[in-house]
């Protein structure tokens, strides 16, 4: 199987945060304006990479049908918190649902619910951790 490592491997749906470097291409364009198609290629590849290195860091990953322990989705959610700064503005949840991959088929009921155990178990470790 070949791989396509221009795809961005996350559970991240929608649109990636964009530095100022890259709006101002989005201004361009929307604009009229004639716009570097290389240099917005570097730029869209420089912000994402970006993006992904800091998702990685605190903790946001690709998903799995592997039901992660209360420990792990506990620290996972620390992580996060350091990184935000404020644990009033972090909630745990289920992201984008709780599918696999597009295309690998439903994550099976019984997975679903542990993992969503795992998480209330894991945010209820963090919680007393960070409160």
């Amino acid at each position: 199987m070949t791989l396509n490592d221009e795809r961005i491997r996350t559970t991240h749906v929608g649109s990636l945060p964009r530095p100022e470097e890259l709006l101002k291409f989005f201004e361009r364009r929307q604009a009229g304006k004639p716009v570097d198609a290389s240099a917005f290629q570097d730029a869209v590849r420089t912000a994402t990479e970006s993006v992904v290195r800091r998702q990685d860091e605190i903790g946001i990953d690709v998903t799995v049908n592997y039901v992660e322990p209360p420990a792990v989705v506990a620290d996972r959610i620390e992580r996060f918190v350091d990184a935000v700064g404020d644990p009033t503005r972090v909630v745990a949840g289920a992201d984008c649902g709780l599918g696999t991959f597009a295309g690998f088929g439903a994550l099976h009921p019984e997975i679903a619910w542990q993992k969503l155990e795992s998480l209330v178990e894991g945010a209820e470790l963090a919680s007393e951790r960070v409160f």
